[in-house]
C-alpha cells in the first residue's frame, strides 16, 4: 500500500510500521479529525479457497468486535473497522508512540523492579480481558508496547488480539492442522493443539518475565519445531545457568517457574493471583495496573459543613458528659473516705454531739467459754497442700541422660524405677521425629506430538519478523 493512499475515504497512509504473515500495520492520519492512528490492514493468505476466506473474515470480525468491547488503560483502543474491498479489511486503532518490549530487550536484561512493573501492567490488561471471557493467545514481546506519559512513567499497551479466543466462541474458527501462536511463547497444551483456556496467557507472561529478568528466551532454536519441542519436553533453565551474574530472590524465580509449569494445573490459576505474588518485589506498587479495589471505609465529615458547627457539637458533647464526670468524682471521694474508717472504731463525737441515753442496765456476765473444747459439729475445710519441692538431679545423671525432662516431672533417684504419671503424659505432648518428605518424582519428558499425528505438515501461524526478539 503506497504512501498518501486514502483508505475508507478518511485514513491517509503515511508509512508502514510493522508487517506480519497476513497483516500490515501503517501509520495513518484520520483526515476529518487530524489525528494519528495505527491502521491494521488484513488480507487472507494467497491461494485461499472460499472456505478459508470465510474463516479469515470471521476471525477478523472477532478481533474487531472483541477489541471494541475492551476499555482498559493498558489495552490499545479501537476507533473503527471495516472492509476496504472483498477480502481486505482494516482496523483503525490508537497509535502508541513508544517502543516495543522487544526493543528494550536488545539492551540486555532489565532491572527486576522495572521488569515486574511493566509485566504487572500486562497482567492488569489480561485480568480485565479474562473477566470478559477473552483469551489473548498471542502475548509476546512485539505485542507489548511501552510509551512514556506526561508524568515520565512508562505505560504498557497490549496490542494484537488477532487470534483472541472467546471462551464461548465457535470452535470452528480454529483451522484444522494449524497451531496458532508464537513458538517462543507457546504453552505446551497450545502447541499440542489441545483444548486451552486463560492459563495459556499466564504461561506467555512467564516467558515475558523470563526474558526481562534473564535477557534471553527460556528456549531458543533454529526452527519453530525445535523451540516448541523444548517447551514440551525440557525443564526451564535456572537463571543462574543462563546468566551467572544475575542474583534474584529465590521466591521471584519460583514465581516465574510456576508460570512456566508444563501442566496448566501447576501454574497460577488466575492472573490476579500472579499479580499478588509479584507485588512484594516492587518498591512502588502504585505503578502496577491492578484491578480496582474498594475504598477503605472511614468516617468522613459531611462535605459543606461550616467549622463553627463542628465546634458547637463538640462543646455540647462535653457539656452532656460533665454531670457524669462530677458524679464519678464524688463517688471516688466517698469511697476513699469509707476506706479510711475502720469498722471497729466509730468516729468520735464532741461533747455537744454526744446523745443522751438512759443509764445502762446491769447485765450478769455469762460464764467464760473454754475454747479448748472441740466443736460438736466440725466444719469441713478443704486444705490444698503445696507441691513437694523438686530436688535437682545429680550432675552425673544429667550427663548420662542427654534427653531433658519436662519441668513438671518429678525427679527419681537412680535406684528407683520412675512411675508412670498420666497427668505428666497428658500435659507434655509426645515428641515425634519428623520424617523428611520424599523428593518429587522426576518429570517424565513429553514427546512432541503434532496435531496431524504424523509429524508432517505441522504449521505454526505466527508473525515472526525474522528477528531474535520480534517473536
Amino acid at each position: 500500500m503506497q504512501a498518501n493512499s486514502l483508505i475508507a475515504n478518511r485514513y491517509q497512509i503515511e508509512r508502514r510500521i510493522a508487517r506480519g504473515g497476513q497483516a500490515s500495520v501503517y501509520l495513518a492520519r484520520q483526515v476529518p479529525l487530524d489525528r494519528k492512528v495505527a491502521l491494521k490492514v488484513l488480507t487472507p493468505p494467497p491461494g485461499s479457497d472460499d472456505e478459508e476466506v470465510r474463516t479469515f473474515q470471521e476471525r477478523f470480525l472477532l478481533e474487531a468486535r472483541t477489541l471494541a468491547t475492551l476499555d482498559h488503560p493498558n489495552i490499545v483502543t479501537v476507533y473503527d473497522y471495516g472492509q476496504i474491498e472483498p477480502g481486505h479489511f482494516y482496523i483503525a486503532m490508537e497509535f502508541v508512540e513508544g517502543r516495543r518490549f522487544s526493543e528494550l530487550l536488545r539492551e540486555g536484561a532489565m532491572a527486576p523492579e522495572r521488569t515486574i512493573r511493566l509485566i504487572g501492567q500486562v497482567c492488569g490488561a489480561l485480568s480485565y480481558a479474562h473477566r470478559r471471557k477473552v483469551i489473548h493467545r498471542d502475548i509476546k514481546n512485539s505485542n507489548v508496547l511501552i510509551r512514556v506519559d506526561h508524568h515520565g512513567n512508562e505505560q504498557v499497551k497490549v496490542v494484537d488480539f488477532g487470534i483472541a479466543k472467546l471462551m464461548e466462541d465457535d470452535p470452528s474458527l480454529t483451522l484444522t492442522g494449524v497451531v496458532m501462536g508464537s513458538p517462543h511463547f507457546m504453552a505446551p497444551e497450545q502447541a499440542r493443539g489441545s483444548e486451552i483456556d486463560h492459563r495459556v496467557d499466564i504461561y506467555a507472561v512467564g516467558v515475558l518475565l523470563y526474558c526481562g529478568l534473564a535477557g534471553r528466551y527460556p528456549f531458543n532454536g533454529t526452527s519453530s519445531r525445535e523451540i516448541v519441542s523444548a517447551h514440551l519436553s525440557q525443564e526451564i533453565p535456572s537463571f543462574s545457568d543462563v546468566n551467572p551474574d544475575l542474583t534474584l530472590h529465590p521466591t521471584l524465580e519460583g514465581t516465574v517457574r510456576r508460570c512456566l509449569a508444563k501442566e496448566p494445573e501447576a501454574r497460577f490459576q488466575d492472573v490476579d493471583t500472579l499479580l499478588t505474588a509479584l507485588t512484594p518485589f516492587l518498591a512502588d506498587t502504585d505503578s502496577i495496573a491492578m484491578p480496582a479495589m474498594p475504598l477503605p471505609t472511614k468516617a468522613l465529615a459531611p462535605e459543606g459543613r461550616p467549622a463553627w458547627v463542628n465546634m458547637v457539637l463538640a462543646g455540647a458533647a462535653l457539656v452532656a458528659l460533665l454531670p457524669a464526670l462530677i458524679l464519678a468524682v464524688v463517688l471516688m471521694i466517698v469511697m476513699s473516705r469509707q476506706q479510711t474508717l475502720t469498722p471497729d472504731s466509730p468516729p468520735e463525737l464532741t461533747a455537744q454531739e454526744q446523745p443522751t441515753a438512759p443509764p445502762p442496765e446491769v447485765v450478769t456476765p455469762a460464764p467464760p467459754v473454754d475454747i479448748t473444747e472441740a466443736d460438736p459439729e466440725p466444719t469441713e475445710v478443704t486444705v490444698r497442700s503445696a507441691p513437694a519441692p523438686i530436688t535437682a538431679a545429680p550432675e552425673g545423671r544429667r550427663q548420662r541422660d542427654p534427653t531433658p525432662e519436662a519441668p513438671s516431672s518429678p525427679v527419681v533417684s537412680p535406684e528407683t524405677e520412675p512411675a508412670t504419671d498420666s497427668t505428666t503424659d497428658a500435659a507434655t505432648p509426645p515428641q515425634t521425629a519428623t520424617t523428611p518428605a520424599p523428593p518429587p518424582p522426576e518429570p517424565t519428558p513429553q514427546t512432541a506430538t503434532w496435531p496431524d499425528g504424523s509429524g508432517d505438515g505441522f504449521q505454526i501461524e505466527d508473525n515472526d519478523l525474522k528477528d531474535p526478539w520480534e517473536d
